[in-house]
């Protein structure tokens, strides 16, 4: 029998935070695991996103390769245009270090790029985090 090890909460009486210990079980227990964990994970990022999970008959997930949920679909077109248009309403600077940044560039390599210190660029993406969240509930 192979043999794997899996990362498993454990709770322990009243307590509310449990203690993660790794435990060995059979390879076909450990795969049911991680393939239970990955679904309750899409699920959660489903739910995060507003995006209905389609079912069966029999209550089992319906994995989408190709198709996707309409309603998914206009909801992540919706936030993407809500945030093409908070990113147009910063000002020129703001926008070039967030699309900088959003190109995969560091802040260090923006404030080189630009000729001013590290900490100017990391306080102006700090505003423009704050004013996202404000405005962006």
């Amino acid at each position: 029998m192979i043999i794997d090890k899996i990362r498993y909460n454990f709770y322990e009486g009243d307590k509310e935070i449990p203690k993660q210990k790794t435990v060995r079980v059979s390879k076909r227990i450990a795969d049911e695991i991680k393939e239970s964990r990955r679904l309750e994970h899409n699920l959660v990022n489903m739910e995060h996103y507003h995006c209905r999970p389609l079912f069966d008959e029999n209550d089992k997930l319906i994995e989408i390769a190709d198709e996707r949920d309409p309603y998914c679909v206009y909801t992540q077109e919706q936030r993407d245009r809500e945030i093409r248009d908070f990113i147009d309403s910063l000002t020129e600077i703001q926008r070039r270090r967030v699309e900088l940044r959003m190109e995969g560039k560091s802040i260090t390599e923006i404030a080189e790029m630009e000729g001013v210190g590290y900490n100017k660029v990391k306080k102006s993406l700090e505003q423009v985090g704050v004013r996202y969240l404000k405005e962006m509930k």
